[in-house]
């Protein structure tokens, strides 16, 4: 990759990019640039380094508004016969919806596994995942 100097403009330019494609990885190679020369000015600027959070957030939150528009709106597919399209059918996706309600009501959507211990009287311990998936 080639050593690209990394000015106020091309900051901008990163963090606009990382708005639409909330993947730092991907940003890096789109931009030119090792993934390292973004750590270290992450580092060394503090306000860069929030602008990039902020944009990766912006981004999540407009993925997951897609997957929502996808689950609860559908989306049209052409429709063939003999070659010619005659018309759209909506597909909608069962998959991310539950995923989104699983999201947004775990306690109700994902109430956590059950594990019974023991032999005899019975000891059961639940575990529940909070929303972030990781049982914080």
């Amino acid at each position: 990759m080639a050593d690209t100097k990394i000015t106020p403009e091309f900051k901008d330019m990163f963090v606009s990019l990382l708005q639409d494609i909330p993947n730092i990885t991907v940003v890096c190679k789109l931009a030119g640039i090792d993934p390292s020369n973004i750590s270290r000015a992450r580092q060394n600027d503090p306000e860069f380094d929030k602008a990039v959070l902020e944009a990766r957030e912006f981004g999540y939150d407009m993925v997951e508004e897609e997957a929502r528009r996808r689950a609860v709106d559908g989306v049209l597919e052409p429709v063939f016969y003999k070659g010619e399209e005659i018309g759209n059918i909506r597909r909608y996706s069962d998959q991310l919806l539950s995923q989104l309600l699983k999201a947004y009501k775990p306690k109700k959507f994902n109430p956590g596994v059950k594990l019974g211990i023991g032999e005899g009287e019975k000891t059961t311990l639940t575990l529940i995942l909070d929303g972030d998936g990781n049982g914080n």
